[in-house]
């Protein structure tokens, strides 16, 4: 199954950030909402966005296409959602398109699916606008924290270093290198990437 992630009118509340890149390009958490979708999916993801950023950021349609919005940040729940879409239908959550499945390599038209498409039980975060980056940050962060960390073993802290908090909230990739540093965990998770 191919994997393609889109971008709705949301994108026009994201300016200036989403004249260069799609939305899903944002980072919020630990990595960008494409990275959230790969890690997720196990594959590598194709863009429909503005025209213009079309060179960069490629589309590639097959005949089974799975579409999912760029500005929602996936979940357990909503990834097994998406993993029993049957062809030609969707999930939508109010008035946004979450995702759909189409048998046609043609551009999805939102606007031609939408009302046949189903309500996600899915509770998620969705960057709508620029602020949401910040505000919603925090969560996201804890999300992406637990999914990059599960079962896997930190690497240990120098003892040069000062915890605030507890140190089973932080986690270093093997490659990190942290010295004679304040860590302060009470806001929430530290991940440190090599």
């Amino acid at each position: 199954m191919n994997y393609i992630v889109f971008d709705d009118a949301t994108w026009q509340n994201l300016l200036p950030l989403t004249f260069t890149k799609p939305v899903s390009e944002i980072r919020i958490g630990i990595m960008t909402i494409t990275e959230k979708w790969e890690n997720y999916l196990g594959k590598k993801l194709s863009f429909q966005t503005q025209p213009y950023l079309d060179k960069k950021y490629k589309i590639e349609l097959t005949d089974d296409t799975v579409f999912v919005n760029g500005k929602i940040c996936p979940n357990e729940i909503l990834i097994n959602e998406i993993k029993s879409l049957a062809i030609n239908s969707g999930i939508k959550k109010g008035n946004t398109l979450v995702a759909y499945r189409s048998n046609r390599s043609v551009n999805l038209e939102i606007d031609d699916v939408i009302s046949s498409a189903h309500e996600s039980a899915s509770e998620f975060i969705s960057v709508n606008n620029v602020w949401d980056i910040f505000s919603k940050n925090g969560e996201a962060i804890k999300q992406d924290f637990a999914r990059l960390t599960n079962n896997k073993i930190s690497l240990p802290l120098s003892k040069s270093n000062i915890v605030i908090g507890d140190h089973k909230d932080i986690f270093l990739e093997e490659g990190a290198v942290v010295e004679a540093s304040v860590l302060n965990t009470k806001s929430g998770p530290i991940y440190i990437g090599k």
